[in-house]
């Protein structure tokens, strides 16, 4: 079996047909399709076995109650069969052509890992709203370094299009060797924290310009709850860098972690603040360092002067 593509689901019964489709559309046929619903209440599974009595690629496995994305991925990887993982989200497409060039790069590069860039499109209208991260970012030859990640990562860097948002395709025996797997305990972040922990144990993930996988913007998605309700994600995005943190012994990068960790915490105050949450603001600003917090809004004024120029 050449690819595996892991699809994880919780309640998807309204998309899920649409991203089994464009899997078992591939070019590259010698494929399975494994979905993990994460303990549905709709017509998930339902739909899931419609398909798998008509494709004998694809297959269902339950999860009796909801444990998580990242169990679900695990679940799946365990299962799978196929040189390569490919994960694809239950709300998300892949274009026809997609795990074909995808592979054949891979394997021409001496790559374990590849990721193109996300046509991002509105769910309801299917309308392209752009790509997800600049050309540049995904041109280049050489695998992504920790550095790279961290710095294409960071909140406050560019205009902060997080890099964990990629979905990549993966060596599968290069994941069983390094016994790297999604942490089943942190929701948010939890891509970037795997990608991490695979490129410092040697793993070489690269990136190419073409952008082949369809990433749907939902309403009702994580990226637009109330910025209140973002709380946990916060407090997520710290906790993977305080792991990063501790698997990371050199001095510099223990250094680059601590001022990403003031970022994230400046990236919280900042979105609190723009959302009219004042108190909530004031008591975020409190966990950032006085000096990091004054010569950021010291930066973000001289930058307001200037437009205003």
């Amino acid at each position: 079996m050449k690819v595996s593509v892991i699809i994880p689901a919780l309640n998807a019964a309204a998309f899920i047909g649409s991203a089994i489709r464009s899997a078992l559309a591939q070019s590259l046929s010698d494929l399975e399709v494994i979905v993990v619903d994460d303990g549905s209440t709709d017509a998930t599974a339902a739909i899931v076995q419609g398909f798998a009595a008509q494709d004998a690629r694809v297959r269902l496995i339950r999860h009796e109650s909801p444990r998580g994305v990242s169990a679900a991925r695990n679940t799946a990887i365990r299962a799978a069969t196929g040189d390569w993982i490919a994960l694809l989200d239950a709300d998300d497409e892949f274009t026809p052509i997609r795990l074909e060039r995808l592979v054949a790069e891979a394997d021409t590069r001496c790559l374990d890992g590849l990721a193109d860039n996300l046509r991002v499109v509105d769910y309801v209208t299917k309308a392209l709203v752009g790509l997800a991260f600049p050309d540049d970012w995904m041109t280049t030859d050489a695998p992504l370094t920790l550095d790279e990640l961290l710095d294409r990562d960071t909140p406050g860097n560019h205009d902060f299009r997080p890099l964990g948002l990629i979905k990549p395709i993966l060596r599968r025996e290069r994941l069983q060797t390094l016994g790297v797997v999604y942490a089943e305990d942190i929701a948010f972040a939890e891509d970037f924290l795997l990608y991490a922990q695979l490129v410092m144990a040697g793993f070489r993930l690269g990136l190419t310009q073409v952008a082949l996988y369809i990433y749907a913007i939902r309403p009702e998605s994580a990226s637009n709850r109330s910025t209140l309700l973002q709380g946990r994600d916060a407090a997520d995005f710290l906790e993977v860098n305080r792991r990063l943190m501790e698997l990371h012994d050199a001095s510099d990068f223990r250094l680059k972690f601590r001022r990403r960790e003031q970022a994230i915490r400046y990236w919280r105050f900042v979105t609190l603040a723009k959302d009219g949450h004042v108190l909530a603001a004031l008591n975020s600003s409190l966990r950032i360092q006085s000096l990091y917090l004054v010569a950021r809004l010291t930066m973000a004024l001289w930058r307001r002067g200037l437009n205003d120029l």
